[in-house]
């Protein structure tokens, strides 16, 4: 007796997200973000729980969910607040989110194969995770809020936010220019992907732009409508500017006065 046409599995995940990976994929890829099991890493604090092996061609198309392909796999079912959509074109993709992470307003757009996202706890995240390609990670840090805000992730590269950061409205990270550019005399792709790294508790202004190689440091505030194009790498400090400088140091913020807890926002002695 054949199997039926649709095939959706109920698997338990106890493993690192290496394992994971590993696993779905069959090779040793570098997808994973926690090769090196640091401390710091929070991924492993939602990697037991139910997920969705969609393992059919075209399993799941509603007006909020569409998955197309083989082998994708996402909890988002599990979120105590429903994603506001999922469209995936590709297969062995990943959606990791945390149940508690808040995505009501929040697309998740996959277009290619092997790609991973991760999505920490008491996330609240407005906006888009564009995702283009194969192989590329994005990873946003538990407490993390987002406005509206437009991440833009491919060309084999990642995006990583850390915890407890703040972006406001009319922001776009992105670790690739989505179209190819070429040498002319060795017909070589000349503008690959490069990763882009936000540090723990940062601030990121209205309008700001953060392109690809760039690292914003720990605590750290990136005033309204800058170009994030070099590494901003002196901790607790203010960059504002077109391209982003830095115009003071040894400061720190909180989202309310009330909130402020000095021992989490001095990053200067790490």
């Amino acid at each position: 007796m054949s199997a039926p046409p649709t095939i959706i599995a109920d698997v338990i995940f106890n493993r690192t997200m290496k394992g994971i990976t590993r696993a779905l994929s069959g090779d040793n890829n570098d997808l994973c973000p926690c090769e090196a099991q640091t401390s710091r890493c929070f991924c492993q604090s939602f990697l037991s729980g139910p997920a969705r092996i969609m393992s059919e061609i075209d399993i799941t198309s509603t007006s909020s969910m569409h998955i197309a392909g083989i082998d994708n796999v996402t909890n988002h079912m599990m979120c105590l607040v429903p994603i506001k959509s999922l469209d995936i074109r590709g297969s062995r993709n990943q959606v990791r989110l945390d149940p508690s992470a808040n995505l009501s307003d929040c697309a998740i757009m996959i277009r290619g194969s092997g790609n991973l996202i991760i999505v920490g706890k008491n996330t609240r995240l407005r906006g888009l995770i564009y995702v283009y390609g194969n192989k590329s990670l994005i990873r946003i840090g538990p407490e993390t809020t987002t406005e509206t805000v437009r991440f833009s992730v491919g060309g084999r590269a990642s995006i990583t936010i850390g915890r407890d950061c703040m972006l406001s409205r009319n922001i776009e990270i992105r670790c690739f220019d989505e179209h190819p550019i070429y040498d002319l005399d060795t017909k070589e792709e000349i503008n690959n992907g490069q990763d882009v790294v936000l540090g723990d508790h940062v601030w990121i202004g209205e309008g700001v732009r953060v392109v690809k190689g760039t690292t914003i440091a720990s605590g750290s505030i990136v005033g309204t409508g800058s170009l994030v194009s070099e590494s901003l790498t002196i901790p607790n400090a203010i960059y504002a500017g077109i391209p982003a400088r830095m115009i003071k140091q040894r400061i720190a913020w909180a989202r309310e006065p009330r909130l402020m807890n000095w021992e989490k926002v001095n990053f200067l002695s790490e």
